[in-house]
C-alpha cells in the first residue's frame, strides 16, 4: 500500500526541491533560506508555498532546465507527470491490501502511500473527508505527502450516502490507477443534461449552506458504539479536553491541598523542581540524566515506590533504573519548566512562576503526560500512539462510569468498541496473547498501573495469582473527582436518564 524504497528515495529527493524551487523564484521567503532549513519547517509552513507551485506549473519546466545535469531522464519524465495532479476534496472510502480508494464527485482512484502506511492516519475509521493532491508515479497514483483530515465524524446516514456515490461511481467509470484520467473514461463518465448547466454563485453557495447544514446534523447525532455520544462530542473530546467546548472540564475552584497532598506524581516532580531551585543549576551525568544521589534521595520520600526496586530485582544506581523518576525529569523539560544548559538544569522562568500555583503547574503536568510525553518510551507495546491520541475517550468513560467499581474489560470492550482499527494496527509479540488481550495489558500498564495510578485517579484490585489469571478491578478516586467532571451542558444532544 505504499511506494517501495528506491521509488521512495526518488520521489523524496525530487518532489521537496520542486517546492523550495517554487519559494525561492515566488520569493515567497527570504533569499537567504537555504534547502535545509525550509525542510526543517513545519508542514503548516511549507503549505503556501506547495499552493503556489500547483498554480505555478511553468515552474516545473524551469526546475528540469536548470537542474537538466543533475536529473535523470528518468527524473525528468517524472517531473512532467506531476503536471497532471488533481487536487481538491476527497473523500476516503476504504483501504485493500494494495491501495487506498479515494472519492471525488466523479472517479474513484487508486492511491498509494509514500513510506507511513495509510492505516496509521485513520486505521479502518473510513470513509474520512481529506484535503489532497494527487501526483501521477510513473503507472501510479500517489499523495504528495500533505494530507489533512476534515475534523468530523461521518455518522451512519452519511456514511450509506458516500457509499451509494461510491458504488454509482465505480459502476459507472471503473476505479482510476493512472493520471491522467483516460480521456475515454471522461468522455463516458455521465452527466445529466439537466445538470450540466454551470451554477450560479448563488445556487453554489445554497448548496454550500444546505451540506453544511447537512454535516452539522449528522454530527450531533448520538452514536451507539461511542457511548451515545454524538461524532462533535467525540470530536471535542479527543482534540480539545478541557477546552471550553468540551464535556470534560477541570473542576474549579479546587484547593490547592488537593495537587499538593493527594496527588503522588504532582508531589514528587514538585519535591523534583524545589531541589532544582535550591541548587540553582543542579549538575546532570555526562548523558543529560540525574545523578545517583538525586535519585536516591527523590526514591526515599516514598512518595511513588516500583515493584522491581522493592524486590531488589532492580538496584537505584542510575536514573534509568527508575521508570517514574526519569518520566519526572522528562516531563518538567517537556513542560518548559526546567532547561538544560551545560550539562545542568534550572528551572525556567515559567517553572518559577508556576511553582507557586499548584493549580496551573498541575494542568501543565498533567497536559504534558498526556499529549507530549512518548507513552511508549518504557515498553515494548506497539499501537503506533494510538491509545495515546485516543485517551480522552478513557477518560471521558471513567468520568462516564468510575464511581463504581467496574471490571478493567468493560472499560477496554467499550473502548474498542469505538475504535475497533487499533486491533488491526498492532502485532502481539506473544503467541499467547490474542490481539484484545495485549491491547488490554497495553491499556492497563500505560494507562491505569501509571499514568492515573501514578496521579492518584484510580483505586485497583487485583483477583488471581497466576499470572494468566490476574484481573483488574478499577473505581476512581475521590481526587479525581475533586480535580475534573464532566459538563452535561457541553453534550451535543440531551443525555439519556443515567448518563452525566
Amino acid at each position: 500500500m505504499r511506494l517501495n524504497e528506491q521509488e521512495y528515495n526518488q520521489y523524496i529527493r525530487i518532489h521537496p526541491k520542486l517546492i523550495y524551487f517554487a519559494g525561492k523564484k515566488l520569493a515567497l521567503f527570504p533569499k537567504n533560506t537555504t534547502l535545509e532549513k525550509f525542510l526543517g519547517w513545519s508542514v503548516e509552513k511549507k503549505y503556501p508555498i506547495r499552493e503556489a507551485l500547483y498554480e505555478n506549473l511553468h515552474l516545473l519546466d524551469e526546475f528540469i532546465h536548470e537542474f537538466s545535469k543533475e536529473l535523470s531522464k528518468e527524473d525528468i519524465e517524472l517531473i512532467q507527470q506531476f503536471k497532471h495532479f488533481t487536487k481538491g476534496t476527497f473523500v476516503v472510502v476504504k483501504l485493500t491490501s494494495e491501495h487506498a480508494i479515494f472519492m471525488d464527485d466523479q472517479f474513484a482512484y487508486e492511491v498509494l502511500a509514500l513510506s507511513d502506511p495509510f492505516e496509521m492516519f485513520w486505521g479502518n475509521n473510513l470513509p474520512v473527508m481529506v484535503e489532497a493532491v494527487l501526483l501521477p508515479f510513473k503507472d501510479k497514483i500517489i499523495y504528495d505527502g500533505i494530507i489533512s483530515s476534515y475534523p468530523i465524524l461521518i455518522g451512519p446516514g452519511m456514511k450509506e450516502s458516500i457509499m451509494h456515490d461510491f458504488n454509482r461511481i465505480v459502476a459507472q467509470n471503473g476505479v482510476i490507477s493512472q493520471l491522467p484520467v483516460d480521456e475515454k473514461i471522461k468522455a463516458h463518465a455521465h452527466i445529466d443534461p439537466e445538470e450540466s448547466e454551470i451554477p450560479t454563485d448563488e445556487e453554489l453557495d445554497f448548496f454550500q449552506e444546505e451540506l453544511e447544514a447537512f454535516m452539522a446534523f449528522e454530527n450531533r447525532q448520538p452514536m451507539p458504539e461511542i457511548d451515545n455520544l454524538s461524532p462533535q462530542d467525540m470530536h471535542h473530546i479527543l482534540y480539545q479536553p478541557f477546552e471550553d467546548v468540551s464535556p470534560i472540564q477541570w473542576k474549579v475552584p479546587v484547593d490547592k491541598n488537593v495537587f499538593t497532598q493527594e496527588v503522588p506524581f504532582f508531589k514528587l516532580i514538585t519535591a523534583y523542581l524545589k531541589m532544582v531551585e535550591e541548587a540553582g543549576q543542579m549538575k546532570l551525568t555526562p548523558k543529560g540524566n540525574l545523578q545517583v544521589k538525586t535519585c536516591k534521595d527523590l526514591y526515599a520520600l516514598g512518595i511513588i515506590n516500583e515493584g522491581h526496586i522493592e524486590k531488589g530485582t532492580v538496584k537505584l544506581n542510575k536514573e534509568s533504573d527508575s521508570i517514574v523518576l526519569q518520566t519526572v525529569r522528562i516531563i518538567a523539560d517537556l513542560a518548559g519548566i526546567t532547561k538544560k544548559r551545560h550539562g545542568k538544569v534550572s528551572l525556567t522562568a515559567k517553572g518559577k512562576k508556576l511553582l507557586d500555583k499548584p493549580d496551573l503547574l498541575f494542568r501543565a503536568i498533567f497536559q504534558t503526560y498526556y499529549q507530549k510525553f512518548n507513552w511508549e518510551y518504557h515498553d515494548l507495546y506497539e499501537d503506533n500512539g494510538h491509545i495515546q491520541n485516543t485517551f480522552g475517550y478513557l477518560l471521558y468513560l471513567l468520568l462516564q462510569y468510575g464511581k463504581e467499581e467496574r471490571n478493567l474489560q468493560f472499560y477496554v470492550e467499550k473502548y474498542l468498541l469505538a475504535f475497533p482499527f487499533i486491533l488491526e494496527a498492532i502485532e502481539p509479540r506473544s503467541l499467547y496473547h490474542s490481539a484484545e488481550k495485549y491491547t488490554q495489558n497495553c491499556i492497563h500498564t500505560r494507562v491505569f498501573s501509571r499514568f492515573l495510578n501514578w496521579f492518584g485517579f484510580i483505586e485497583e484490585r487485583t483477583t488471581g495469582k497466576k499470572f494468566f489469571d490476574i484481573e483488574y478491578f478499577i473505581r476512581t478516586s475521590d481526587t479525581f473527582r475533586k480535580i475534573m467532571e464532566l459538563d452535561a451542558s457541553k453534550f451535543q444532544f440531551e443525555r439519556p436518564e443515567g448518563y452525566a
